[in-house]
């Protein structure tokens, strides 16, 4: 399994122990079905391994989608654009989607896609800060409440998991349709970052925006109380655990700290290793199998 980690400064791989991209700010990245790395580099390349693909055609990149043979890039401004024949072209239906007259930012500023994910039937689900989660597939649709703050969303296995910047986890098992809420268990309901292990959820929840008091929890997938998890990683970071920043496949999970620590687990949380420190500030976390 193969940790690597997007920074300010390059792509670390922190198994093979390289890094790509080095001197650049990678925003993103995300590994393929075929095993292949695809980053967000400079806030305006989309690379494949050592390829440049495409460049990003307007405003700038905000967040990648990869799944199902797609490709997807999110932008300030909340556009999306979508890999077609080696050119990033924009989604025109994204772009007049339902509700988007509302979407917003809390500074008053203008909203961008914050994080995608793609589900086993090729629905691309866009989380849009602030705007809710956006369903697209024959068209464009909304799901949970436009006006809910979304940090991130994933989906595995049929379910969609959410982090809400005001209520913990959101939970849907009907793609979208209906969602659930929890903070069970947590002492603080404002969430960052979800990932999923093969019978958990895990999520970043802090007080806020500008906490000192960061930490990763752990629930079952199909409901139930958060346990904070401690054994091998700090009971408190110095901040939040953003979003991208926790990262599961299988057993395995990942979490990336604001002061450049990366920590592993193989036991879906229980306990932890360090296995980086000093890394400059990071941007995304995965794992791959084969990459």
């Amino acid at each position: 399994m193969t940790l690597l980690v997007a920074t300010q400064d390059g792509l670390h791989d922190l198994d093979r122990g390289t890094i790509v991209h080095e001197g650049r700010d990678v925003t993103a990245v995300a590994v393929d079905d075929n095993g292949a790395v695809w980053a967000l580099v400079g806030l305006e390349e989309l690379w494949r391994g050592d390829e440049l693909v495409a460049k990003v055609p307007i405003e700038y990149g905000t967040a990648l989608g990869v799944g199902g043979g797609q490709v997807a890039v999110g932008t300030a401004g909340a556009h999306l654009l979508r890999l077609e024949s080696g050119e990033l072209v924009a989604d025109e239906a994204f772009d007049v989607a339902p509700t988007r007259d509302e979407w917003h930012t809390p500074s008053g500023g203008s909203p961008a896609v914050r994080s995608m994910a793609f589900d086993s039937s090729g629905d691309l689900f866009v989380n849009v800060h602030v705007g809710g989660i956006i369903r697209g597939g024959a068209g464009w649709d909304p799901t949970i409440d436009l006006f809910t703050d979304v940090h991130q969303v994933v989906a595995g296995d049929g379910t969609l998991f959410a982090a809400l910047g005001d209520a913990g986890l959101a939970t849907s098992r009907d793609a979208g349709a209906t969602w659930s809420t929890t903070t069970d268990g947590l002492p603080a309901a404002y969430a960052r970052a979800v990932a999923v292990t093969a019978e958990h959820v895990l999520l970043s929840a802090s007080t806020g925006p500008f906490t000192t008091e960061g930490a990763v929890y752990r629930a079952p997938r199909d409901g139930g109380r958060f346990e904070h998890l401690t054994d091998g990683i700090p009971e408190r970071f110095e901040g939040n655990v953003d979003t991208g920043w926790v990262a599961a496949s299988g057993a395995t999970a990942a979490v990336a700290g604001p002061d450049g620590e990366v920590f592993r687990s193989r036991d879906e949380g229980s306990t932890w290793e360090t296995v980086a420190t000093g890394l400059p500030t990071p941007r995304w976390v995965t794992l791959a199998d084969n990459a």
